[in-house]
């Protein structure tokens, strides 16, 4: 006769550990997945599909940084310029700078002329070097202006423009032909004889000149004489004005000291 009641914890037992393997291995496939998403191949295809879209959804967001990048202006150059990358000439003298800004007063305007010295440009225009001569020369550029302003303009020198502005004196007040050979006191003399002409606003606008007023040797003599011209301001800022020099003036330029100048 068999003692049922003997054997019944032994099989309790066998079915308590069966139980407990089966939840060891439900457990181990809860709690470490990586070991069984192999032989589950739904989850994989569920993996595969979540790494897809965030794939795709990277993808969009690069894209969309750089549409929304904002467009990176042209290297600038001295005279608040963007035209590439130009090749900017600083060995302009005072007389072709005079003669470029009245050459080209339609796009050298007033309000670009005072942008430049309040931000203390060396000049309100650049001329770019393009065929790498070293000096000005039919094909470079001049640029005005700047693309961040919203008024650059560029514009291609011709051999005309070259030719005016390389000749001899200037193109305003008829061609005048500067003396260079002024001496100290006469300077002096000039600045104070006509300090009505001569203002303190025309010394600061053309501190980066040899001086604010021109001496036109207009009988080609070589020195000041009676008849030369006096000018003084420019086309540009609408106040040009011309004295012809007379015998008085002449003495007293070349006399002794006047006094001391509105420099």
């Amino acid at each position: 006769m068999i003692n049922s009641t003997n054997n019944f914890p032994s099989t309790a037992n066998n079915l308590q550990t069966d139980s407990l393997g089966t939840k060891q291995q439900i457990s181990s496939s809860v709690f470490n997945p990586t070991a069984n998403l192999s032989q589950l191949p739904i989850m994989q295809l569920l993996f595969s599909l979540i790494i897809s879209i965030l794939q795709q959804l990277l993808s969009q967001l690069m894209q969309q940084a750089n549409t929304d990048k904002p467009e990176q202006p042209d290297n600038e150059t001295p005279g608040a310029t963007d035209s590439g990358n130009p090749s900017p000439l600083n060995n302009i003298s005072d007389n072709q700078n005079a003669k470029i800004l009245i050459l080209h007063k339609d796009i050298i305007t007033p309000e670009i002329i005072d942008y430049a010295e309040k931000n203390d440009l060396t000049r309100p225009y650049v001329i770019s070097d393009e065929d790498g001569s070293g000096s000005i020369s039919a094909g470079d550029f001049l640029l005005v202006g700047s693309q961040a302003e919203g008024n650059f303009q560029k514009r291609v020198l011709s051999a005309d423009d070259i030719s005016l502005i390389n000749s001899p004196g200037a193109i305003d007040s008829g061609n005048p032909s500067p003396l260079n050979n002024i001496n100290n006191q006469q300077d002096v003399n000039i600045r104070f004889l006509f300090k009505d002409l001569i203002t303190p606003e025309i010394i600061e606008r053309t501190k980066d000149f040899t001086r604010p007023y021109v001496i036109s040797d207009d009988d080609n003599s070589g020195s000041i004489s009676v008849g030369d011209r006096l000018l003084v301001g420019d086309n540009i800022h609408g106040d040009l004005q011309e004295h012809k020099l007379t015998v008085d003036d002449l003495g007293k330029i070349n006399g002794g000291s006047l006094g001391t100048s509105n420099n």
